[in-house]
């Protein structure tokens, strides 16, 4: 429901925007035509918004740390996967089925880079940086 509203109130402020844009730049004008009404927000469009966004990627929001992790395990590809290490992120098969990576996608390598980067943070929450123990010391983050 969270969403929805931000969703709604984004467009509203989206269409308020464009409305005032185009009457002020018509404000000049000898004959100005009438200001542009606001774009109408629709329940449907606001639902479809809703949906495109998935909740989940929301703790990833530290994207900038998980980038400079993955530079420092695998060179930020994000699609390598070894036979016990997987992902930009270098997450053991086993902890990515334990840290319900499986949701997202079979193997770390087959999710995309914000997927893992929500998995990580659910490892991060239950080990602290054990996972990534040389680049965490590297980085800083230990």
């Amino acid at each position: 429901m969270r969403v929805r509203s931000a969703v709604s109130a984004l467009l509203l402020s989206v269409s308020t925007l464009l409305a005032v844009i185009g009457s002020a730049s018509l404000a000049g004008a000898q004959e100005a035509p009438p200001a542009p009404s606001p774009i109408p927000v629709v329940p449907e469009s606001v639902e479809v918004a809703a949906a495109l966004f998935d909740e989940r990627l929301a703790p990833a929001l530290d994207w900038p740390v998980w980038d400079a992790m993955a530079q420092c395990e695998s060179g930020q590809r994000w699609h390598i996967q070894g036979s016990r290490f997987g992902g930009g992120l270098q997450i053991m098969r086993g902890t990515w089925r334990r840290h319900r990576g499986t949701e997202f996608a079979a193997l770390p390598s087959r999710a995309t880079r914000e997927q893992q980067i929500v998995v990580a943070r659910r490892i991060l929450d239950s080990g602290g940086w054990r996972q990534w123990s040389s680049c965490s010391r590297q980085l800083g983050l230990r």
